[in-house]
């Protein structure tokens, strides 16, 4: 009886530790790695693959992942063009936030752009001007901790501002499409 209790007990305890999985710094680190290893692929011009690692980390959050993924659906390069998996992709991008190298300010931009390009279809000037608000939102939410960024982030920063003001004054002109 005994030994059916030991080794219940470390049936349960092996059971648990499979259920714990990683922690969300691991997490993280892995999903950093697959982005990381993506962009090499793509440098060495095995699209498929690069893709494939690209989606299975932007399905899991990864905004940097979901921006690239968005990107070449927009443009038809890696993959054919779909724009609504790009705008699928960009909106995942969006919702990372400020993780990932400002990916949700780009994933704004970049619906910000495709909403102006697609005014047609997409609804026109007002959800252009709708996810040029969502990106400033994300950019003014790091104003407070902007002196102490690093001179290249802090360089990105100020890029991103900038692009952000011209889309701004492409709704007041509303020639949207002269930033393509």
């Amino acid at each position: 009886m005994k030994y059916i209790q030991f080794f219940s007990c470390i049936l349960l305890l092996i059971v648990l530790s499979a259920c714990q999985g990683s922690s969300p710094r691991d997490h993280m680190r892995q999903l950093e790695a697959d982005y990381e290893k993506a962009r090499k692929l793509l440098v060495k011009e095995n699209y498929p693959k690069a893709m494939q690692v690209l989606r299975g980390c932007a399905e899991k959050g990864h905004g940097g992942c979901a921006q690239t993924l968005g990107a070449a659906y927009y443009s038809g390069r890696w993959v054919s063009f779909d724009l609504e998996e790009a705008i699928r992709w960009h909106t995942v991008a969006y919702q990372s936030g400020l993780s990932n190298d400002f990916a949700g300010v780009y994933g704004a931009i970049s619906l910000a752009t495709i909403m102006c390009d697609t005014r047609h279809l997409q609804g026109g000037y007002s959800k252009h001007r709708y996810w040029i608000q969502r990106a400033k939102a994300l950019l003014q939410n790091l104003e407070a901790s902007r002196s102490r960024m690093p001179s290249k982030t802090e360089i990105a920063f100020t890029a991103l501002f900038k692009n952000i003001a011209y889309m701004e004054s492409t709704i007041t002109t509303r020639n949207c499409n002269a930033n393509s």
